[in-house]
């Protein structure tokens, strides 16, 4: 067995040190004491130069930033009368891995992502019970009904998000990487847009069987003219299993640009309890009519977030 050397002044040991993949100068090389000699196989001694070479040459920390866009949905279930459409929205972020080693890694980092839906019915009836209050006497239960005719209703919901996510890279120049993990959101906005052609009301008082639907100061009556209307929701916390698969392409020494796929599917309910009505009917003094959202009334009773697309980003 053949006796090698490795020298203090760095020179390779090996009778043919390109065969380890560095140059005879390279700082990588092992350093012992002069003249200590230590007897082992030339590939033992190219393997462990290669590995630490290797590990030199990978960054331990790096940094993104990146957007990602395709279908971004308020995933929920409506009655058979109603459609539910998911919309397109995306999201922008900023990322942080830490490598372990050279191929695995642990990511996080920061991100806002829009997602959004439309609900929508031809026709849909609606009706709940109420009390009349009358001056004089017990106050009388009411049956309040309603009925939409092209309804139409945007909602949409602003989160940010902690990713944390165990990643795998390839090694190389161009490297392939896909990670997974989880994700946790809080909202920072929700709202919801309605439109509704022609609505329909009518109340029954349900002691005397009489049904009240063409008075119009009462607001008890056919109008073929809703004007749109608005509000806010609120939402909940969002925990979400967050994939992602791509490609790093190397650009430099420390500049990749990233493109690739991602999917996230939330796993909790991000309604509140239901507090309204999608029109709620106040009597008094002559009758007025308040619009609310699908999303706070029971016709919905949960709600998740869904987004699936493409991803593109700088690492450095």
């Amino acid at each position: 067995m053949k006796r090698i050397i490795v020298r203090r002044d760095g020179a390779c040991p090996v009778s043919t040190p390109r065969h380890c993949g560095l140059d005879p100068q390279s700082p990588q090389l092992l350093h012992c004491y002069i003249g200590r000699a230590y007897p082992a196989p030339t590939f033992i001694v190219c393997l462990l130069l290669a590995t630490t070479h290797v590990q030199a040459q990978t960054p331990t920390h790096e940094f993104s930033v990146y957007g990602n866009g395709g279908l971004s949905a308020l995933q929920y279930s409506a009655p058979s009368s109603m459609k539910v459409a998911g919309g397109i929205g995306g999201g922008a972020g900023f990322g942080y891995t830490y490598f372990m080693t050279p191929q695995w890694g642990i990511s996080t980092g920061l991100e806002f992502s829009l997602a959004s839906a439309t609900l929508t019915a031809d026709k849909y009836p609606d009706e709940y019970p109420l009390l009349f209050p009358r001056a004089v006497g017990e106050d009388e239960k009411l049956k309040f009904i309603s009925e939409f005719v092209g309804y139409e209703e945007k909602q949409s919901a602003t989160y940010l998000h902690i990713p944390l996510m165990l990643r795998f890279q390839t090694t190389g120049t161009h490297r392939f990487q896909v990670g997974a993990g989880l994700k946790v959101g809080f909202a920072l906005s929700g709202s919801y847009e309605g439109t509704i052609k022609s609505l329909s009301t009518s109340a029954t008082f349900q002691q005397t069987g009489v049904t009240i639907s063409d008075e119009a100061q009462h607001a008890l009556t056919t109008n073929s003219y809703v004007p749109p209307y608005s509000g806010d929701l609120s939402l909940g916390l969002n925990i979400g299993i967050a994939v992602d698969a791509g490609m790093r392409w190397g650009l430099s020494d420390k500049l990749g640009l990233y493109t690739g796929v991602y999917l996230d599917y939330g796993v909790m309910n991000i309604l509140p309890s239901p507090t309204a009505h999608l029109v709620e009917y106040d009597p008094i003094p002559k009758g007025e009519l308040t619009y609310h959202g699908a999303l706070t009334t029971p016709l919905v009773d949960k709600a998740n977030l869904f987004s699936v697309g493409l991803k593109v980003g700088l690492a450095f």
